[in-house]
């Protein structure tokens, strides 16, 4: 089993999808499979073998003409190791995005024959620019016509696929899973709760929201304490800014609000159990794997309610969901746990029971061996063949 991911950060610089691949192939390896995580690299050796359990190559991947957004990365060499050893598996699973990098793994897996899924992770979604409506009428549609499956996180996600494909397939729902623990941790309170910000500070994650709910708080004398982690992709200065400022205005507490920078991948699971609560104030996040994280560690969470896991959070009183729109809200909802700490201890609770029961990688792990196998019988598409267009 080939699984194709567009980075494979030290720092989680691209987020969920690689999380998510990493934690497949090490549970898809846990029950015997032979697999292999292929992804781009621009700060891990090379020479790096294994991510967690999960065995892994890398190839340098770099940005198009300099540019920033992940959609310029592209790994020549990559490609060109794809195109000859695809052959050597079963099945590819490709971690879809319009990039340099999985979108052209998966024409490869098509080209040369062999079986392949793709997840897209809500990364390929109706786009009304040039260049993307090129790339799909030359690529992505393809690429969705013909995958022996195509998974999606939620029935929103379906109906952004299916825009793109402008046809109808079979597209399946595939949550997010992760490894549970076998008990949650229990945070010290000794200095205060921590209320922690565990995210790329990129505008969609909204980093400075939770810095101004966290001196609307401390501003008040609350005895808590805010902690952001992860690494500068465009809101760092604007965070730097604010919690200088704080520290200005309040140099008695200046310890109470803080970045820390980026965080490895496999240290996250001991930082989240050391936290209070995790905070993550971003809008239209189809599926954050740290808010995972952050249930698997019996934490209670705090999101908005355009958020893909509001609905399990409510269901299962796992945490408290806010209005996107509404900081005093956010505020408000901090201030509770931080008060109430049988709550909050309650909902941590209630946060790994949801995952337990609702997004165990186990359960994963299950759907993709039958996809695979199923996969592996034939070449041909789950759904009836599509005549490819000479336009398309």
């Amino acid at each position: 089993m080939l699984q194709v991911v567009t980075l494979v950060s030290g720092v989680g610089a691209f987020g969920g999808p690689t999380r998510v691949a990493v934690n497949q192939c090490e549970a898809l390896h846990a029950r015997g499979h032979d697999t292999l995580l292929v992804g781009g690299s621009t700060d891990l050796p090379l020479s790096t073998s294994r991510i967690g359990a999960a065995p892994v190559r890398l190839f340098p991947t770099r940005r198009i003409a300099g540019s920033k957004p992940m959609v310029y990365l592209w790994s020549p060499s990559m490609l060109r190791w794809l195109w000859r050893h695809v052959g050597d598996f079963d099945v590819v699973h490709v971690h879809l995005a319009r990039d340099g990098v999985a979108l052209p793994a998966a024409v490869i897996a098509r080209r040369r024959g062999r079986p392949y899924v793709v997840q897209t992770h809500g990364m390929v979604n109706p786009r009304s620019g040039i260049a993307q409506r090129a790339v799909d009428l030359l690529a992505t549609r393809r690429v969705l016509r013909h995958a022996a499956s195509v998974f999606a996180l939620h029935t929103e996600e379906i109906g952004q696929l299916t825009a793109v494909l402008s046809a109808p397939r079979r597209i399946d729902v595939l949550p997010n899973g992760i490894a549970v623990p076998p008990a949650a941790a229990v945070a010290s309170l000794s200095n205060g709760p921590e209320f922690l910000f565990l995210a790329r500070l990129h505008p969609r994650k909204r980093a400075p929201v939770f810095v101004d709910a966290a001196t609307a708080l401390l501003s008040t004398g609350l005895q808590a304490s805010f902690t952001l982690v992860g690494p500068e992709e465009g809101d760092g200065a604007a965070v730097n800014s604010a919690i200088a400022e704080f520290a200005a205005r309040h140099p008695g507490r200046a310890d109470a609000l803080r970045w820390t920078g980026a965080l490895a991948p496999e240290e996250i699971s001991a930082r989240m159990a050391a936290a209070y609560a995790y905070v993550l104030p971003s809008v239209d996040e189809p599926f954050p794997m740290t808010v995972l994280e952050a249930m698997a560690a019996g934490k209670p969470v705090i999101l908005t309610d355009s958020n893909g896991l509001a609905g399990a959070v409510r269901d299962y009183g796992a945490g408290i969901v806010v209005p996107g729109d509404s900081a005093q809200a956010l505020v408000e909802a901090m201030q509770r746990l931080a008060c109430e700490p049988t709550l909050a201890e309650q909902m941590g609770q209630q946060a790994l029971a949801a995952v337990r029961e609702k997004f165990s990688i186990d359960a994963v792990a299950d759907i993709l061996e039958g996809r695979y196998r199923a996969a592996t019988t034939t070449t041909k598409a789950i759904h009836p063949a599509q005549p490819e267009e000479s336009h398309d």
